[in-house]
């Protein structure tokens, strides 16, 4: 969701919610309680972002967030060889 940084977003369960949880940024932030509320607004603070010089920011983003499935890197047997000479 994009939003102009003048919006700002205001939330409150409705009724008791049960085992409710606020996310940010996949990470578990804290759990909803009914008397609470979440209000989502532009920072003060800017937020400084750096770029990769060897990954693409889709290529990072996919990753990040799976998308397209985890891939098993492929494992390679280590097999002992004897020569005969």
């Amino acid at each position: 969701v994009l939003l102009p940084s003048d919006i700002s977003l205001h939330t409150k369960l409705d009724g008791s919610g049960e085992d409710v949880k606020i996310i940010v940024d996949g990470q578990l932030a804290w759990d909803m309680q009914e008397q609470n509320f979440l209000e989502v607004a532009a920072s003060d603070t800017f937020l400084r972002l750096i770029g990769s010089p060897k990954k693409g920011y889709f290529e990072i983003l996919r990753n990040k967030l799976n998308w397209g499935g985890r891939t098993t890197p492929e494992i390679k047997p280590n097999y002992c060889s004897t020569t005969k000479e």
